[in-house]
């Protein structure tokens, strides 16, 4: 008997004695080995511990995109066979943000960091200029002479390109309402957020400062605005998924499902919506713009068929209740919304 064959009689992981033949430890699932480890299996262990690539996820994709069918077969039973649900969007989702991240690389992206220094080098350079206004009127009164006050009015003048861009009035980058908020520029450098929303929108409409006031703390925090969205997709969604969990659970109340039925079927939803989104923003180049245009139909299309597959009804009932849950989604995700800017910027 060799050296190896005399190592591969117990399992070098957990000790436990093993065949003469076999592969995998039967206590522990780890393959036989030496202990010596290849590149190619040190990267195939990588991509199996990050992303399970392997046959079960290739399996899993390929399910997904039967309407329906990935969710009827987990809950047969087969839940090895498939990738967990949750770690499955997980993975679309981080694909999803690298997409956009991929997709708005070259393209202009609103900095409020960019914004707020901006705005900083106009104060600056318009305070400067007001000093030197002041000293010009000091060396008129010293020098009578003309050719004097025209070279220093010369100068002045030069100077003043500076301050083109200067105005009395700060405009904000964005809105949530579609109309930029505008504030005195010594207002906004001299109040907090609350005081400018007292005294520029004194109505008392509680949702729109608050969002208002959102806004503004969101442009003094000096992010930039695509990344911000991106970061918060997951908690986002996050928190829309279990919510209309709840919802499904209600419409289909008749029906003897479980409550976590409902969340892996939206699980599994999300995941093939996110997909899509995946590989629209990738061949974006090559897509028409017909082919883009479709996509939302065809994604609603898919959605009609997984309810139809997954909660065995008739297809007047799917129909309807697929615009039900269309609508009382978006009512929910504006819900979302809200939720994650308190919990991203505060309520005070």
């Amino acid at each position: 008997m060799n050296e190896n064959e005399q190592l591969n009689k117990h399992c070098l992981n957990c000790q436990q004695a093993l065949a003469a033949d076999a592969k995998y430890c039967h206590n522990c699932g780890q393959k036989v080995t030496d202990g010596r480890v290849t590149m190619k299996e040190l990267f195939r262990e990588f991509l199996d511990s990050v992303f399970n690539i392997d046959t079960k996820f290739f399996r899993t994709i390929g399910n997904l995109f039967i309407p329906g069918k990935l969710t009827v077969e987990y809950f047969r039973g087969k839940h090895k066979y498939f990738l967990q649900p949750i770690r499955l969007f997980l993975i679309m989702t981080i694909l999803l943000v690298a997409a956009f991240s991929f997709l708005l690389r070259d393209k202009q992206q609103a900095n409020t960091g960019d914004k707020l220094f901006e705005w900083r080098e106009q104060q600056h350079i318009h305070d400067m200029i007001l000093s030197v206004d002041t000293i010009r009127e000091q060396i008129a009164s010293e020098f009578e002479i003309p050719i004097a006050r025209q070279a220093v009015d010369t100068f002045y003048q030069r100077i003043l390109t500076y301050d083109v861009n200067f105005r009395d009035t700060i405009q904000m980058p964005f809105s949530v309402f579609g109309e930029n908020m505008r504030f005195a520029r010594v207002d906004y450098n001299q109040l907090s957020e609350n005081e400018l929303i007292e005294q520029y929108y004194p109505e008392r409409n509680f949702l729109a400062n608050l969002i208002r006031r959102q806004e503004l703390r969101f442009v003094n925090s000096n992010q930039n605005v695509v990344q911000f969205l991106l970061g918060k997709i997951t908690w986002l969604v996050f928190i829309i998924i279990p919510i209309f969990a709840l919802f499904l659970k209600l419409l289909y109340i008749r029906k003897d499902f479980y409550y976590v039925e409902h969340l892996i079927f939206l699980f599994h939803v999300h995941t093939l919506v996110f997909l899509w989104a995946v590989l629209i923003i990738l061949l974006d180049s090559v897509l028409p713009e017909a082919v883009q245009a479709t996509s939302i139909f065809l994604i609603a299309i898919y959605i009609v068929f997984a309810m139809r597959r997954f909660y065995q009804q008739r297809w007047w009932k799917t129909i309807v209740k697929f615009f039900v849950t269309h609508f009382a989604y978006w009512f929910v995700m504006i819900f979302g919304i809200i939720l994650t800017a308190f919990l991203s910027l505060g309520i005070g």
